[in-house]
C-alpha cells in the first residue's frame, strides 16, 4: 500500500483515465454538518441526480443500472459488509486502484483488490460514510468494455474534516462484464 501525494495521484488518475473526461466544471466543496446523535448507517436519504449516457454499453450496464452499482457500493461500505464488497471489486476484472485521502494531506491508494478488505473495514472502524449526491455517466468504452464516470459525495468519518460531512468529487470506471469496478478515486475537495 503506497502513498503519494494527492495532486501526483490525481494527476496520473486523469492521465490514465483521461478518455472519460467531461466538459463540466467540478462543484464546489461544502460542509455538512452532522449532530452525533445521527446514525453513520442510516440509509441516504435521497437518491443522487444521474446523468449522462453509456450509448452501446452491454445488457446490465446501462446508466441507471451502473447507478445502483455505485449506490451499492456506498451502502455496503457504509454497513462494512465485506461479502457485498467483494463483489464489488474482484481479480475478475482489470482492477487498477481505489484511493481517497486519509488525514490532513495524505492519499491512500490500494492497487491489489486483496488488500481492499482491509482497507474497507479501516474505514467502517472511522465511521466512514458516503452518500452519492450526482453521478455523471461519461460513457462507454467498447474496447476494454468501461463505463466511465464522475461523481459528488458527501464524505464523513471520524479523522477526516473534524468529523463533518463535506462533499467531494471522484471518478472512476466500472467493467460491464463483470460487474466491478476497477477504479474510484475520491477527492478531497
Amino acid at each position: 500500500m503506497a502513498q503519494f501525494s494527492l495532486t501526483g495521484l490525481l494527476l496520473i488518475f486523469s492521465f490514465l483515465l483521461g478518455a472519460c473526461g467531461s466538459s463540466q466544471t467540478a462543484p464546489e466543496s461544502e460542509t455538512v454538518s452532522r449532530s452525533p446523535s445521527d446514525k453513520i448507517s442510516t440509509p441516504a436519504t435521497s437518491l443522487p441526480t444521474v446523468t449522462g449516457q453509456a450509448d452501446g454499453a452491454p445488457a446490465g450496464c446501462s446508466v441507471q443500472e451502473f447507478a445502483q452499482q455505485l449506490q451499492n457500493f456506498a451502502a455496503a461500505f457504509n454497513e462494512g459488509d465485506q461479502q457485498q464488497l467483494s463483489t464489488l471489486f474482484s481479480n475478475r476484472a482489470p482492477f487498477a486502484w481505489y484511493a481517497a485521502p486519509e488525514g490532513a494531506s495524505t492519499m491512500r491508494s490500494i492497487y491489489v483488490v486483496g488488500e481492499l478488505a482491509q482497507y474497507f473495514e479501516q474505514r467502517h472502524a472511522q465511521h466512514e460514510y458516503l452518500e452519492f449526491q450526482q453521478i455523471q455517466v461519461n460513457g462507454w468504452e467498447a474496447q476494454r468494455d468501461l463505463v466511465h464516470f464522475e461523481f459528488t459525495v458527501s464524505r464523513r468519518a471520524d479523522d477526516l474534516n473534524s468529523g463533518q460531512a463535506r462533499k467531494v468529487i471522484g471518478k472512476g470506471a466500472f467493467h460491464c462484464k463483470t460487474k466491478t469496478f476497477v477504479a474510484i478515486v475520491i477527492g478531497d475537495g
